[in-house]
């Protein structure tokens, strides 16, 4: 498969597990906080959103194995961090995360940025 293809499902699939992984915290009441509870451990590690998540996650980084493989790191790296753009922009969409005027600032520097070190 093309690299750049999977340079694309990497970046993808980390958002993706992502989301899913907030989705399935959410869904559970997410985590305790100071004290371990064994219980909401157990509900976390069997709940349907964060296996799925998993699974997405293992095939991501999968993808990103064979990108390293193909392509230069100082030219790939650089695109990970449209997973912070992707991760604001969906996090807004589906779970009505509130995405401030300083971040959407952040998220055009960042697309310029990688847009950038793309070229060079």
């Amino acid at each position: 498969m093309n690299a750049y293809i999977m340079l694309a499902l990497s970046l993808v699939c980390a958002v993706s597990s992502q989301l899913l992984f907030k989705l399935g915290l959410q869904t559970i009441g997410g985590l305790p906080r100071g004290s371990f509870d064994a219980w909401q451990v157990v509900r976390m590690i069997t709940n349907w959103q964060i296996l799925v998540g998993l699974a997405i996650y293992v095939v991501g980084w999968l993808s990103w194995m064979a990108v390293l493989s193909r392509l230069e790191l100082s030219f790939v790296y650089p695109f990970t961090s449209l997973n912070y753009v992707l991760v604001s922009l969906l996090s807004w969409a589906i779970l009505g995360e509130t995405v401030s005027p300083v971040r959407i600032l952040g998220i055009i520097v960042i697309c310029l940025g990688v847009f950038i070190a793309s070229r060079g």
